[in-house]
């Protein structure tokens, strides 16, 4: 009977050793294969080549992803990521700000969606994430535990779950066949070269719905991790510069339509007041004259808007003496 134990016991060890091996393997190979050529692989490995250098740091989603040209600074860089919310930018930060005591000034964006439920909802990409995130306390404070918890050890433990179509850095089925090539990309900022002449209504219309349509316009959870970045930023004795990267006239008016924009920004202004060190940049009608020139769709800048939009606050910045001139 003890031998006979002794041998299942045996077999489980084995396949257990068997399985570990094997799951490590393709993780490995997912993880891989899934970022080493892809704009968030090479957005990280970029910033974890410069970070010892860097003083001026934007983080944010897609608006500053593509708004914020960090060339136009000495020492500055873009961390941002598609999707990112200020629950990703709160635990991404805190991580960042412990190893580079040396950053200065943290950029974020407080734009018209920054704040809905629809960005408080999202969460991707945890094979990415896990390195940041802190699972169990998003859970605790979004009373769903269990949710988090299995994003955590899916994330950490099988990042190829759900993702097959993505194993070798392949995109979906659906959009396989007409996949963009991939954008340049400097020091994290994505160059956009297109202009947005064409389908204006119907672009900003699908914009509009998919920010806004059935969704709270100010989330009390993403202020809450909003709140928390500025309280970090204060102990850490950084300066927080809180910009609105512009959209064009026709997003701001189909938006301004479905949330009460004036109210908003009240209640974020009710948020930072008693912080001293946290500026509020607003460049949101900066292109509205001539927004088809600078725009890549109705809400990203291309590059032509985001050099002019960068130098701009390079130049308040300098003038606050927040920054020195270069």
């Amino acid at each position: 009977m003890r031998k006979k134990t002794r041998k299942h016991l045996f077999k489980g060890l084995l396949f257990l050793f068997i399985f570990s091996l094997i799951n490590y393997g393709l993780s490995y190979l997912f993880k891989k294969g899934r970022l080493e050529k892809s704009r968030t692989g090479i957005i990280d490995s970029q910033f974890y080549k410069a970070e010892k250098k860097i003083k001026v740091l934007a983080m944010g989603d897609s608006h500053v992803a593509t708004g914020f040209d960090p060339r136009v600074f000495k020492n500055a860089f873009n961390f941002s990521l598609y999707g990112e919310n200020y629950i990703y930018n709160y635990y991404k930060l805190k991580y960042i700000l412990q190893r580079n005591p040396q950053i200065r000034v943290i950029i974020l964006p407080i734009d018209l969606h920054s704040f809905s439920s629809w960005r408080a909802d999202r969460f991707l990409f945890d094979f990415y994430w896990v390195k940041y995130l802190n699972y169990w306390e998003v859970g605790w404070y979004k009373k769903e535990i269990l949710k988090f918890f299995s994003k955590y050890i899916n994330g950490k433990f099988f990042p190829y779950k759900g993702e097959f179509e993505t194993f070798f850095n392949l995109p979906p089925q659906k959009i396989r066949k007409r996949r963009a090539p991939m954008p340049k990309i400097f020091q994290g900022f994505v160059l956009k070269t297109e202009t947005f002449h064409h389908n204006r209504d119907k672009r900003a219309r699908q914009r509009v719905r998919l920010h806004f349509y059935k969704h709270n316009y100010f989330d009390d959870e993403i202020a809450h991790y909003f709140k928390k970045t500025i309280v970090l930023c204060a102990q850490k004795k950084k300066t927080l510069i809180l910009v609105k990267y512009p959209v064009s006239k026709i997003y701001f008016l189909y938006a301004s339509e479905k949330i009460p924009v004036n109210s908003l920004y009240k209640r974020v202004r009710s948020i930072i007041r008693p912080y001293g060190n946290v500026w509020i940049l607003d460049y949101q009608k900066l292109f509205f004259e001539n927004d088809k020139f600078y725009f890549d769709d109705p809400d990203h800048l291309n590059q032509k808007g985001a050099k002019i939009l960068s130098k701009k606050i390079r130049e308040e910045l300098t003038r606050s003496n927040i920054i020195h001139p270069e």
